[in-house]
């Protein structure tokens, strides 16, 4: 009789017993005597061996994936390598490198895989228990076990792993280390429940062999993707670049068409600097295209682009080496550029000026080698105009007119170098605006012309043609640019979404032919184009509020000797039937009774017979401007007449008791704008051209300016009793006001309070023009201030 103590504690899963039957054919009995609460479950099994299976379970509801040996990970300065299959689009044809023959001192991983099928309600299965042999030459390394419930137990030289009832599957691995050589059998793994041993998988024994030291293994070893991946990545870390070549390249044979596309980026990123570095251009040309197809973002450096294009050169691959080089020549480009911009920042403008004049005239005709001679001209003459506040200008002896003749000849060079160049349009722009900035409107009108012929992109030849239109009307010859301006107004444009416009130089074309028509006093013909654009200038709402004005006024008193006939002077605009009714009156009662006559027209008449009552006809037409119309009067006997003018709704007076005018003047009290009308006495003409000053006598400064074609000039801002003075050669005139003003600030909802300077006609042009060169300014330093380490793969095209 033996007595055995067990101690169960509660970190135990559970205690397993071996006990040595007595001999064969004699019964042996087993007796447990518990101490303590606990209430464990007891199971007795008996064990034998055996080599046939065929009697065991093979209806369980478990059983072995797999059971392999697997070859340890290759090792690269003494860290094992990944070994898998993560580099591959598709793994499907994944294999597993397994042990027969390990080496002493070797490792092998030991992983076996298990499944378990649930059955129908089943909440719980089997609680199973897994048996492993380990091969008598080798032992399990300590802390290698992973897997199943988390412990295990080593016995009688298997690996014995409690899998538990958990009804999913289960996977158990752990390393073995040879260290006895020699031949060996390892008896069958089994999977069995271990409340009824007889329910059980077996999978199967084999052979093991740990070698003698210094012996090799004869098992096959073949490298796994991801093996090669980062075997031959830390080879080129560490510069060896043969080595990396080796192992990258044999990845990249057997596996070509399944890298990932972020792996096959890196690869291929390696593989083109280790075939630089071997002189091999058939295979740099070979990954050199892979970059470009699935990596067109990746910058290759300089020193390997050219040497990329030697080696298309090198195969006879003519046109692909010249498209590397001019990229090339175009990122260098952009490199030389740097000294430009330091040179700017470091305050030297005329310096950074000369660098970039000397690049483009050095480089070759590329595009943003183009561009930048354009910008060129763009900065010469935009610098002009403060040339005078740069230091570094200043010393180079770069003043206004140099930098602008200067400007203006790069631009000529470039129409005369690259007249098909999409930026010859944007160069003949500049050219204009140039001479516009000059007051040269001659030359302006003629290059206008002429780009709007070359140049027929609608916004180009829109704006050539209406600068065209507007410099020769500022020269004068207003038919021709009648005809243009008419061309300007009726234009539409039709964008890239099928949207129809119309000129952006429209309002202003439409204001302009009505300044013509106004000029030329058809009122008419001005009223139809200043109707038009009234809503956007002021003073185009003002000549039709004055065309459409009615008046009638007599002259305050007319004087002539009895006997004599009289002529009642009148001023009439647009009124064509005036009656008059003539009374014969006491003046001095009159007076006295009324103090002025501003109100006579009220005095209370009735019952009194007028003296004399006529009706006169007044010409019919548009009147301009009040003229003055005459009435005979047939009054012979001596005294003073009151006569009362009536017209519609309009009223007038004056006393029966004759100068020329120069200048028509309008006052406005409250704005103080006085409007000027110069005109000639004799014809009636309207002068342009003539030398305006305007004073009040409570402004303390002159208002000076010249009559544009309509012959008007505007004054604001004149306090008190206004003075005119006029000039035009040798021909003077001067009116004084009869009125005091007192000017208030005014605000206007008009684009425009006051007929435009002649610069203001080509404010859409420049505006077009300078938003043009910000564009091209603004590519151009960004080209200066970005980093330029290579050539960008798809800009190679």
């Amino acid at each position: 009789m033996q007595d055995l103590v067990v101690d169960l504690s509660g970190a135990q899963a559970g205690k397993q017993l071996t006990l040595e039957l007595p001999g064969e054919g004699r019964r042996a009995e087993v007796t447990f005597r518990l101490e303590g609460r606990a209430r464990p479950h007891v199971s007795a099994v008996l064990t034998g061996y055996t080599e046939d299976v065929a009697n065991l379970a093979a209806d369980v509801p478990f059983g072995f994936h797999r059971v392999e040996y697997r070859a340890a990970a290759a090792r690269y300065r003494g860290h094992a390598l990944p070994a898998g299959f993560g580099v591959l689009s598709d793994p499907s044809g994944a294999w597993t490198n397994t042990t027969s023959e390990l080496e002493m001192g070797r490792t092998t991983h030991v992983q076996v895989d298990l499944w378990r099928q649930q059955e129908s309600g089943e909440t719980s299965g089997d609680y199973l228990v897994l048996e492993i042999p380990v091969p008598a030459g080798a032992r399990m390394l300590e802390g290698s076990f992973n897997g199943g419930l988390g412990h295990f137990e080593q016995r009688d030289g298997a690996v014995i792993v409690p899998i538990g009832p958990q009804l999913d599957g289960a996977g158990i691995s752990f390393t073995l280390l040879g260290v006895d050589p020699g031949s060996f059998h390892v008896r069958a793994p089994v999977l069995r429940s271990a409340y009824e041993p007889g329910r059980a998988r077996v999978h199967e024994g084999r052979g093991f062999a740990v070698l003698d030291r210094g012996e090799t293994s004869s098992d096959t070893y073949r490298p796994t993707p991801d093996e090669l991946f980062q075997h031959g990545t830390r080879l080129f870390g560490d510069a060896n670049l043969s080595g990396a070549g080796e192992k990258l390249g044999l990845l990249y044979r057997e596996h070509e068409g399944n890298l990932r596309t972020s792996d096959l980026r890196s690869l291929a990123r390696m593989m083109l600097t280790i075939s630089l570095e071997a002189r091999d251009p058939a295979l740099a040309v070979r990954f050199f295209e892979v970059l470009r197809e699935k990596d067109s973002g990746y910058t290759v450096p300089f020193d390997q682009i050219v040497a990329i294009g030697e080696a298309y050169r090198d195969l006879g691959e003519f046109e692909r080496a010249y498209l590397i080089f001019r990229a090339t020549a175009l990122e260098t480009f952009g490199k030389d550029l740097e000294v430009a911009g330091t040179l700017q920042d470091q305050g030297e403008r005329a310096g950074a000026l000369d660098v970039l004049d000397e690049l483009t005239l050095a480089y070759p005709d590329l595009p943003s080698v183009v561009e930048a001679r354009l910008a060129l001209a763009d900065q010469l003459l935009s610098l002009a105009h403060g040339a005078h506040r740069d230091a570094s200008l200043v010393r180079a002896g770069y003043d206004r007119a140099a930098l602008t003749q200067r400007g203006i000849l790069q631009l000529k060079r470039f129409l005369a170098l690259h007249p098909d160049s999409s930026l010859a349009p944007d160069a003949g722009l500049g050219l204009v605006s140039a001479y516009l900035g000059m007051d040269d409107a001659e030359t302006a009108a003629r290059l206008a012309g002429e780009m709007a012929e070359l140049f027929t992109q609608p916004r180009f030849a829109d704006a050539f043609t209406y600068t065209q239109a507007v410099a020769q009307w500022h020269l004068g010859q207003e038919e021709h640019a009648k005809e243009l301006l008419a061309r300007i107004a009726a234009a539409e444009y039709t964008d890239e979404r099928g949207n129809t416009t119309g000129s952006e130089n429209r309002d202003l074309a439409l204001y302009i032919l009505g300044q013509i028509a106004h000029a030329k006093q058809d009122a008419d013909t001005a009223e139809e184009f200043y109707d038009r654009v009234d809503h956007l200038f002021a003073d185009a709402k003002e000549a039709l509020e004055s065309f459409r004005h009615r008046a009638l006024v007599l002259k305050e008193v007319t004087t002539a000797r009895p006997g004599q006939a009289i002529s009642l002077e009148m001023e009439v605009q647009n009124v064509h039937e005036v009656e008059l009714l003539v009374y014969a009156v006491d003046l001095m009662t009159l007076y006295l009774r009324e103090k002025d006559l501003s109100q006579v027209t009220a005095v209370n008449l009735a019952g009194i017979a007028p003296t004399l009552a006529t009706t006169i006809a007044i010409d019919e037409g548009r009147d301009l401007r009040e003229r003055e119309a005459t009435a005979e009067l047939a009054l012979t006997e001596p005294g003073a007449y009151l006569v009362i003018a009536r017209s519609g709704g309009l009223h007038a007076s004056g006393l029966v008791l004759v100068t020329d005018l120069e200048l028509e003047v309008v006052e406005d009290a409250v704005s103080g704008r006085v409007r000027v009308q110069a005109l000639d006495r004799g014809d009636g003409r309207y002068l342009r051209d003539v030398d305006v000053r305007v004073v009040g006598s409570a402004s303390g400064s002159f208002v000076n300016g010249e009559t544009d074609p309509r012959g008007l000039f505007l004054a604001d801002g004149v306090a008190g009793m206004a003075t005119v003075v006029a000039r035009q050669g040798d021909h003077y005139a001067f009116h004084r006001g009869a009125r005091t003003i007192a000017p208030k600030p005014q605000r206007s909802d008009y684009q425009f309070a006051a007929p435009l300077q002649s610069d203001a006609y080509f404010q859409n042009v420049l505006e077009f023009n300078d938003a043009r060169q910000n564009e091209r300014g603004m590519r151009l330093e960004k080209e200066i201030r970005k980093s330029k380490e290579g050539v960008q793969l798809d800009q190679i095209r």
